[in-house]
């Protein structure tokens, strides 16, 4: 019957999603398995299309005799799609990856951190790869009350997707950590051409590709939204999302760069402590930070 095919089709995901040979196809949503390693180019035979096994790209003849490193470099170097994009294609191929059953979405988070794999159906915080559980499935018997939920780490950007650009680019300086500022010269090319067209004043948007929700349906959409100056071709949001990425990328910890107040907030909305902690009467500020660091 139906539940009985479904079940044997979910399994056999399960077993086939943990074969380190298996991979999803970029450009359906078919899988196969790469029966020979060595071999990077492959196709999936429900679509017939290439893509490549090591860094699961749309396959490109230029790839040809390139490692995936030097192929990324010739595409933001030569390709005029690939430049006009800006730092969107950055976060493409830096997307959402399923942590349970790796397929990969060339999404940004979006503003719900909490996503849905459309293979697997396992829910995480993309921010994070955390799962979402519901109440005292974490172990904590004080969260039975509590509906899904996700304990996300301190550099969650559900997390510093609250602090301000200048507080994210001033951990990144610290660090000697290069971010980019401005959009690309095809990015802003494209919209004076834009602009030309319709008579109005030339405005770089967002090109950055959302997991969007409508009712029960889930679809893919542009972000569209106007891009401010500084921001590198990024709404705000995504510029933010940018930035962390970085930030996680070269395992920094934010902690570090934290004042005291901050760290509090932290601490507590971590539920590492009942209340909120408050500095001890006769405590310097740099004492009292120490303390919070060692919590």
């Amino acid at each position: 019957d139906d539940d009985h095919n479904i079940f044997t089709q979910k399994l056999c995901d399960f077993t086939l999603q943990r074969n380190s040979d298996f991979m999803w196809c970029p450009h359906c949503s078919g899988g196969f398995i790469n029966d020979i390693q060595e071999r990077n180019c492959v196709t999936c035979p429900t679509c017939q299309k290439k893509s490549c096994f090591k860094c699961r790209e749309k396959w490109e003849e230029q790839h040809e005799g390139k490692s995936c490193e030097m192929f990324q470099r010739w595409k933001a170097e030569n390709d005029p799609a690939f430049q006009a994009k800006g730092l969107a294609a950055h976060m493409a191929r830096h997307g959402i990856t399923c942590p349970s059953c790796k397929y990969r979405y060339e999404l940004s988070r979006g503003a719900c951190m909490h996503f849905t794999c459309s293979q697997c159906k396992h829910e995480f915080c993309s921010g994070c790869d955390n799962p979402f559980m519901r109440g005292n499935e974490c172990g904590r018997s004080d969260h039975k009350m509590l509906g899904f939920h996700c304990h996300c780490p301190r550099d969650c950007l559900s997390r510093l997707r609250d602090y301000a650009v200048e507080k994210l680019q001033n951990i990144l300086q610290k660090s000697t950590v290069e971010y980019q500022t401005e959009p690309t010269e095809a990015q802003v090319r494209q919209a004076e051409e834009k602009a030309e067209e319709e008579g109005g004043q030339r405005q770089v948007q967002c090109s950055i590709n959302e997991q969007k929700q409508d009712g029960a349906r889930l679809y893919d959409e542009l972000c569209g939204a106007d891009t401010a100056e500084g921001h590198a071709g990024l709404c705000e949001k995504h510029y933010k999302e940018y930035l962390v990425q970085l930030i996680n990328n070269n395992a920094l910890d934010p902690a570090l760069f934290m004042d005291a107040d901050d760290l509090a907030l932290v601490i507590w909305q971590n539920d590492l402590v009942d209340d909120k902690p408050k500095q001890q009467s006769g405590v310097s500020e740099d004492d009292y930070k120490k303390q919070l660091l060692e919590v």
